[in-house]
């Protein structure tokens, strides 16, 4: 239920950080909330939301550990992918 996923997403990262759940920091939600709504808008062909939302996962990312760089990379292919179509 992609539509489902996605109003959720919305809902979680338009909320103010203040009222966001903290367990471990927005380091641990936030930046997995961009990069699935990046991922569930390019699956419903909508490349301009999928686009901004890689581009906040990477930004956000940008600078993590070595070992997720990997995922880095994979999003910002996706995001180059989008952008040159």
């Amino acid at each position: 239920m992609p539509d489902s996923a996605i109003a959720s997403l919305e809902r979680f990262v338009a909320t103010p950080s203040w009222f966001r759940p903290r367990l471990q920091g927005d380091g641990l939600y936030l930046a997995p909330a961009y990069k699935r709504l990046g991922e569930l808008y390019e699956g419903k062909g909508d490349r301009a939301n999928a686009a901004s939302y890689y581009g906040k996962f990477v930004d956000l990312w940008n600078g993590a550990d070595p070992d997720l760089q990997p995922t880095v990379r994979d999003v910002r292919a996706r995001l180059v992918r989008l952008t040159n179509q």
